[in-house]
């Protein structure tokens, strides 16, 4: 992972020229065997692209998942035992923003955070589907569903807080000027 962020960019600028190469006129004027050559190699860049992205996803995927409290008061409290690791999530990150200006990374940041944090939502009810139920079953407890509504309340904006928080240590953009020096852990100090 350490210079996961040099592949992705590396492969996300051989992926602009193969395609401005493959639309641009001077693509048609090649020999067949360059030709050839162009198109086994962009199709190698585009297997490698996938393959990065796809460990890299997986290991953020690991490291949200084994999570620990959420610390970020100084870069060192990230390697501390029982904290989550958002120092190496922002690496991440970083690298995995070269794919598809990172859709794919936030679509499963967020699949992880609903599942993780709601899994009712995800496993749905295991209740018994019993269509003779009486009609005061079927009767709405108004008390009832307002309390299940301010406890879903109350967890979304607890989720919120957190993952908030998250994101703005984890996604934000690096300053600018800074470049690639983003990644000097002792830069990062309050």
């Amino acid at each position: 992972p350490e210079n996961s962020l040099e592949a992705a960019k590396a492969l996300k600028a051989l992926r602009t020229v193969v395609k401005s190469r493959g639309n641009s006129a001077s693509g048609t004027l090649l020999d067949p065997m360059s030709r050839h050559r162009f198109d086994v190699t962009s199709k190698l860049i585009q297997r490698t692209s996938v393959a990065l992205e796809s460990r890299l996803l997986n290991s953020f995927s690991e490291i949200y998942v084994t999570g620990g409290t959420y610390d970020f008061s100084s870069p060192d409290a990230a390697s501390r035992p029982g904290r989550l690791n958002w120092i190496q999530l922002r690496n991440l990150a970083m690298a995995l923003s070269n794919f598809d200006g990172g859709r794919g990374l936030h679509k499963r940041y967020v699949q992880m955070v609903v599942s993780s944090r709601f899994p009712e939502l995800h496993h749905g009810k295991s209740g018994n589907d019993d269509s003779d139920s009486d009609e005061d079953d079927d009767h709405l407890d108004m008390d009832s569903m307002r309390q299940k509504l301010s406890n879903l309340f109350h967890r979304v904006n607890e989720v919120c807080t957190a993952e908030f928080q998250l994101i703005s240590n984890v996604f934000s953009s690096p300053p600018v000027g800074k470049g690639d020096a983003t990644f000097d852990v002792t830069s990062l100090s309050d």
